[in-house]
């Protein structure tokens, strides 16, 4: 089995797809469900909406990792636009599961629920960003150290062959 394989062997791929699409169908139905309870807070009642939601979630986020699965096949362009509307996706649906639940606040604590979403996804850019710009000096560090390491190779490989140790003639 090639290392290629064993990171991203069926199983694996199976494991993301699945739980990727079940927790955005879940989402989905979940908001299709909720409601204002009678008691003023919020419950949930069954919608015919949600085990349609529930289908279209799980396709979305089963579609999502067989593109990340196959994006290195497509040529880069391709798969760098496809990433962006996959990005856009799938933020649009963040902020609308964000925003939804906010018609279901009483008004006069509409202003403290709103000011505590912008604050969850401001957090959560914050620590998007994060990830992200670790992510890339990691990449960058690894390249450096890559070009360091087969510089010292050339170069002892260079000193070998100069002090006759690759020398088989004699």
């Amino acid at each position: 089995m090639s290392e290629d394989q064993s990171v991203t062997g069926d199983g694996f791929r199976i494991m993301a797809s699945a739980s990727t699409g079940v927790a955005i169908g879940a989402l989905l139905a979940g908001l299709a469900m909720l409601e204002r309870s009678s008691s003023g807070g919020l419950g949930f009642r069954f919608n015919w909406l949600a085990p349609l939601l529930m289908v279209a979630g799980f396709t979305a986020g089963w579609q999502f990792w067989r593109f990340m699965f196959h994006a290195c096949e497509l040529d880069p362009a391709v798969s760098r636009r496809r990433l962006k509307q996959w990005g856009a996706l799938f933020g649009f649906v963040a902020v609308f599961c964000f925003a939804y639940p906010i018609r279901f606040a009483a008004s006069e604590k509409k202003r403290e629920v709103v000011d505590g979403i912008v604050l969850a996804i401001g957090a959560l850019c914050v620590a998007g960003t994060f990830t992200w710009k670790t992510i890339q000096y990691l990449e960058r560090s690894e390249r450096e150290s890559l070009a360091l390491l087969a510089l010292e190779a050339k170069e002892r490989a260079t000193k070998s062959i100069g002090d006759g140790e690759g020398d088989t003639t004699s």
